[in-house]
């Protein structure tokens, strides 16, 4: 019996902390906005990666374009960067927890246009 207790407590322990790692987008707890939102980036951000690499390819063995392709991105990541720092440190919930959760989804939709930029370059080569 106590067997069957046990083992009924450690499936119950891992089917609750299994939707700890999952995002809840109905969720007002600040932790899990900022899961939900840092979950958006990173998805935007492997997309982003991967059209830059296939805009990278598209420019074939023109290294002009490779390097106008690699100084618009370091300028984008620059310019991302500071925007996310200021909304988070001066935006509307600037300097809390709160300031985080919009700074991130900023980030997350931004990441995404530059993905869709990047594959909008590559498809129009």
């Amino acid at each position: 019996m106590k067997k069957l207790i046990l083992c009924a407590l450690i499936v119950f322990a891992n089917s609750v902390f299994a939707d700890e790692d999952k995002c809840n987008p109905k969720s007002s707890i600040t932790s899990d906005m900022i899961q939900c939102a840092d979950e958006e980036y990173q998805k935007n951000d492997a997309l982003l990666n991967k059209n830059y690499k296939a805009a990278m390819k598209a420019c074939g063995d023109d290294k002009q374009c490779k390097s106008d392709l690699q100084k618009m991105q370091r300028h984008w990541i620059a310019y991302k960067e500071a925007v996310s720092a200021w909304i988070y440190s001066y935006g509307e919930n600037g300097g809390g927890s709160l300031g985080r959760v919009q700074a991130i989804q900023w980030e997350a939709e931004e990441t995404k246009k530059q993905a869709e930029l990047l594959q909008q370059h590559y498809h129009s080569q």
